[in-house]
């Protein structure tokens, strides 16, 4: 094994595998890149000395097969062996076909399994393998970091220490980590879908996370060795040169870090972007190490308006973050008392498992918790190292995906009789059916198409404003495309009645109904949109989780099936949910309106339209950035400049993830030469969206401006 840096290019879209597989890496030792498409990919193998490549084959764009065709036609690539991972290709003809027609070293199936993984590198790399860099341990309180901070940390750092000593005395929100242990924390707070700002305190290490219905979306810290240039050299992304060099290259200007790293050559867009994310990971997954601390929740502390956010469920942190911060010392004292309870897949489990992120062996392990099996048992059997399996059913109980109890589970040939006994036992309780397969609970929801005659709408491509020559890049669409694919199951689930929603028939039994509202609550559970930038999208799941919910209370007893079967044929059970699911698509048949009148340069039309489509949802930022662009464009003047700001300023506020409305910004500021301004909205909007060619071009002008303006020395 060597000990000199061994790179590693991970392409993959999907940012659960993404950080499954760079964890898994850093942890063996590799310095990794993270792409999220084949073109990225293409430009970074071009740019760095990799030793290997782990690529999927479904990627936006070039897909992964022509990514690795291209890969190995570079006069480096044939000698860069291609692992090839895949949840749809799959089985040993198409295993064969990638190594021999593609050149692949192997073609690896998802769910993966890491250990198959790693071995698979090591016969790949051979004594190229890197030296593994051992477990990571939590950081200190150390408040070390300083050479490798930048302005924008030490502004954090001031913030947390003014916020938490102004706040801390006045609310009374509190306790103590050592009785609430930060997991069991994190999901009573998502039970209580908590919002605002949780203060954290141990000694004087300080952080706030902020929550929006009960998920963390951010987290700032007063630790310095937190700062992004520390975390990226921690984490294998840059050598400490690179960050000395880019805080040297920044000097006195209010150029952030990551953008100088990204001019340097250093890391793409997307590592950018990623290494943003996995900043916010590493402050929050930090404390989950806390055996002892206090915590503050303030209700109305407001969330900041950050670029980006940590886009992870509450499940899926509690499980890395155990996974992480746990040693065996402290799962014992958790788990021993359990020892001889069955485990039990939970009827109504406040996460879904695909949300959790979890591995081949995990499922596996999980797949034999179906309430035969006692915790003792499971972590027994060999599934996992002991250390893991604890860590897995720890994380799994404390998101709620699995329940101990001190009884196994009723089987299906003696349900009926436990239900005649239990209802002749008042305050008695059913155990759990037969849960379903574990295939079928993390499989995903069928995709409704949206009614075209609905909702005649083509996102396909969307140009953003190309009548002016010098914006050209494609804005984002998956908040569009989630939209409409809700807006879609919306206006199928209103034209139906109860039973149809949840799919069972006329006379189907409670425990028929019971399963079938579990599977769709699962499926259609605002919380995977709640973190979401589009407010209209939250909104619509809320909605379509309220259809669903309702049905379900109404069905689930006698007297309201009764009472629903008598008035089914009289009143509309459904109008008040037409006439909402009638504003969102008139709203977005306004927008598209406004849209096109701005492409066809008819500005006072596309102001009337995107000011209708903002009275109609006055929550989705997306409207609000066009809106503010159209009074722009409609004027061009001193004036119309300060209401479009202002209206922009409210489209970050309720969608600060996007990057729609910092170009609109920063194009402003530029018409007005107000570069600095402009520069910043850049960097935003490259943040947010790593695939803004219009940003990345924008800021490339702008410091080339900057050199030509510099005094020289």
């Amino acid at each position: 094994m060597t000990s000199s840096p061994v790179q590693a290019l991970i392409v993959d879209d999907d940012k659960t595998m993404q950080r499954l597989l760079a964890d898994a890496l850093t942890q063996w030792g590799f310095w990794v890149t993270v792409e999220r498409d084949g073109e990225w990919a293409l430009r970074s193998f071009e740019q760095k000395d990799f030793a290997v490549v782990l690529l999927d084959l479904l990627l936006p764009g070039i897909n992964g097969y022509e990514a690795a065709r291209q890969i190995k036609a570079l006069p480096q690539g044939h000698r860069v062996p291609v692992v090839m991972i895949s949840g749809v290709y799959k089985g040993e003809i198409l295993q064969q076909e990638a190594l021999d027609k593609h050149r692949a070293f192997a073609l690896l199936e998802k769910p993966l399994n890491l250990h198959l993984l790693k071995e698979t590198l090591q016969r790949a790399l051979g004594d190229g393998f890197p030296s593994e860099r051992g477990g990571v341990s939590p950081q200190s309180d150390a408040m070390d970091g300083d050479d490798l901070a930048d302005e924008r940390a030490r502004t954090e750092v001031t913030l947390v220490e003014r916020v938490t000593d102004l706040e801390a005395a006045a609310l009374a929100q509190r306790g103590d980590l050592a009785q609430t242990p930060f997991p069991e924390l994190l999901s009573e707070l998502h039970t209580a879908r908590a919002e605002g700002a949780l203060l954290l305190r141990r000694g004087k290490v300080k952080k706030i996370v902020y929550f929006r219905k009960g998920i963390p979306i951010s987290i700032k810290s007063n630790l310095l060795s937190e700062c992004l240039g520390r975390v990226m050299v921690r984490e294998r992304m840059i050598s400490e040169a690179e960050c000395a060099e880019s805080l040297r290259r920044m000097g006195p200007s209010k150029r952030q870090q990551g953008t100088t790293l990204v001019e340097m050559g250093c890391i793409s867009p997307h590592n950018l972007s990623y290494a943003l994310n996995l900043q916010l990971r590493k402050k929050l997954l930090e404390v989950f190490a806390w055996e002892q601390g206090e915590f503050q929740l303030n209700p109305h502390g407001a969330l900041p308006t950050e670029t980006v956010e940590l886009g992870m469920s509450p499940g899926e942190i509690i499980h890395e973050g155990i996974r992480e911060g746990y040693d065996a010392a402290r799962l014992k004292k958790v788990l021993s008392p359990l020892a001889g309870h069955y485990v039990h897949r939970a009827r109504n489990p406040l996460f879904a498992l695909r949300d959790m992120g979890l591995s081949e062996e995990e499922l596996t392990l999980l797949e034999a918790a179906d309430g035969t099996q006692t915790m003792q048992t499971l972590r027994s059997q060999g599934t996992l190292p002991t250390l893991d399996a604890d860590r897995l059913l720890y994380a799994l109980l404390t998101a709620g995906v699995v329940e101990a109890r001190k009884v196994a589970r009723v089987g299906p040939g003696t349900f009926e009789a436990a239900r005649a006994l239990v209802e002749e036992i008042p305050g008695s309780e059913l155990l759990d059916l037969d849960p379903p397969p574990l295939s079928q609970e993390i499989s995903g929801s069928e995709l409704v198409p949206l009614d075209v005659a609905a909702v005649p709408v083509d996102t396909a491509g969307v140009e953003l404003l190309p009548e002016i020559s010098y914006v050209h890049t494609h804005v984002r669409d998956g908040d569009r495309k989630q939209r409409e694919k809700l807006l879609g199951k919306l206006a199928e689930l209103s034209k139906r009645d109860y039973f149809a929603v949840l799919g069972v028939p006329l006379n189907a039994p409670v425990a028929v109904i019971e399963r079938a509202h579990h599977s769709l609550s699962r499926d259609w559970h605002p919380d995977k949109h709640a973190a979401s930038g589009s407010g209209e999208v939250r909104i619509l799941a809320e909605k379509i989780s309220a259809l669903i919910t309702r049905a379900y209370q109404t069905l689930v007893s006698r007297e309201g099936r009764a009472e629903y079967l008598h008035t089914l044929r009289g009143e509309d059970t459904h109008r008040e949910m037409g006439e909402d699911l009638s504003r969102m698509m008139s709203a977005e048949l306004h927008f598209r309106k406004g849209e096109e009148a701005l492409r066809e340069g008819l500005f006072g039309k596309a102001h009337e339209a995107l000011a209708e489509a903002v009275r109609l949802a006055p929550e989705e930022g997306e409207f609000r950035a066009y809106l503010g662009w159209a009074l722009f464009k409609e004027a061009l003047n001193t004036n119309s400049a300060k209401v479009a700001l202002a209206e922009l300023e409210t489209a970050v506020g309720l969608n600060p993830t996007r990057d729609t409305a910092y170009l609109f910004m920063g194009h402003i500021y530029k018409a007005q030469n107000r570069l600095d301004l402009a520069e910043a909205q850049f960097e935003k909007a490259l943040q947010c969206n790593p695939e803004s060619n219009d940003a990345l071009e924008e800021l490339a002008v702008l410091t080339w401006a900057n050199k030509l303006t510099r005094p020289r020395p």
